[in-house]
């Protein structure tokens, strides 16, 4: 009976003995070499005793490296073929860490960057977990993540230049289903300090008259470009840079339209009345940065006989934003549903623009009781 009691007390020691928390591991710091060269470094000292003080047997002890919001990091084989790892890990063995070349008992190197330019390693933080075998070999107790983390970085907010409004040409309601009718611009990619962006972070989008944004049909679109990018079949108002139709011999961007400004056309089917412009955005590490809107206004140029002429803002009674022929509270009234939100119908966004600063705004209201006091009138 005593030979049993001392072996299951033997067996309760080894099983203790192999259920040991690591301490936690520590001095972890990062190195950023600034390339992919793979001396940037994660160094840190493994612990020798567990939480209780007990000493810890090495070749029991192994590692793991996580990123962020504790992401666990795999070592490709293919990029430490030097360090004994036998395919894809994430978990690095006494017999791994005591040997390797890039993978050791206090550091790591890694093959990875934070630096501009290059795909960022991680954003934060990067940190090592101390693990413990069990007596079957498999992973018993672990310590706390412990991490190393980045010195906060100044934010570098690049806004775009603002491009340039060149013109838009008006070919007739009869060549809008080809596309004829274009818009020509200039976008610069560079931002307003003269600092070059990266093109594939650059968009834009196009807008009329008072600030409205444009919609492309995506089939129409994709039936004259045949492109990737309206293959989904979902409508947009934001524009890749590099999808824009370029002229080189000019220098120049064009966007075909599908539509018509034609004076003759009713004023809800023209593609614009008075003015289309565009604005450029810079989306850069989740922050995006927007230019200013530029537009042009329709020229005589734009047009040939018997559409030629000037075309200023269409404003045809000052203050009557519900087209009734006059000016009354009740145009206060519609103004005031359309600054909340609402979509009166109807709503002449002209006639509405009572202090001519081509926007609407809660002092159009003001002006507008203003023209009432005063008798009202044209412009």
């Amino acid at each position: 009976m005593k030979k049993y009691y001392f072996l299951l007390f033997s067996l309760a020691i080894v099983s203790s003995a192999f259920a040991l928390t690591p301490a936690n591991p520590t001095n972890v710091k990062w190195f950023d070499n600034g390339d992919e060269s793979g001396y940037s470094k994660l160094s840190f000292t493994l612990p020798s005793v567990d939480v209780d003080g007990n000493t810890l047997d090495p070749e029991m002890m192994g590692y793991r490296i996580y990123t962020d919001d504790d992401q666990i990091f795999t070592f490709e084989s293919s990029v430490y073929s030097n360090d004994n790892l036998w395919g894809d890990v994430t978990n690095i063995y006494y017999y791994q860490w005591s040997e390797g070349i890039d993978i050791t008992s206090d550091y790591v190197y890694f093959y990875r960057t934070n630096s501009d330019g290059y795909e960022r390693f991680f954003n934060t933080r990067i940190g090592i977990q101390v693990f413990y075998l069990d007596e079957s070999f498999q992973i018993g107790g672990v310590s706390d993540i412990v991490y190393a983390y980045l010195e906060p970085q100044p934010v570098v907010i690049h806004t775009p230049k603002n491009p340039l409004a060149e013109c838009f040409y008006e070919y007739g309601a009869d060549m809008a289903e080809f596309g004829a009718n274009t818009f020509q611009y200039q976008i610069f990619p560079e931002d307003v300090d003269g600092n070059p962006l990266d093109p594939e972070k650059l968009s834009f989008s196009i807008f009329t008259d008072f600030d409205e944004i444009y919609t492309f049909n995506a089939a129409t679109y994709y039936a004259d470009h045949n492109s990737e990018f309206w293959a989904d079949g979902v409508d947009k108002t934001e524009l890749p840079y590099l999808i824009a139709d370029y002229d080189p011999f000019f220098d120049i961007w064009d966007t075909p339209f599908f539509q018509s400004t034609d004076p003759s056309l009713p004023a809800n089917e023209r593609l614009f009345q008075w003015r289309i412009g565009l604005q450029v955005y810079y989306t850069d590490g989740g922050v995006k940065t927007s230019s200013d809107i530029v537009y042009v206004q329709l020229q005589d140029e734009n047009y040939s006989p018997p559409y030629a002429g000037v075309f200023p803002k269409p404003v045809s009674l000052l203050g009557d934003v519900n087209e009734d022929g006059k000016t009354s509270i009740q145009d206060v009234t519609t103004l005031i549903e359309y600054l909340l939100g609402g979509n009166p119908d109807p709503f002449n966004k002209f006639n509405a623009d009572v202090n001519d600063d081509n926007k609407h705004s809660i002092t159009d209201v003001t002006s507008l009781i203003n023209l009432l006091l005063n008798g009202g009138g044209t412009r």
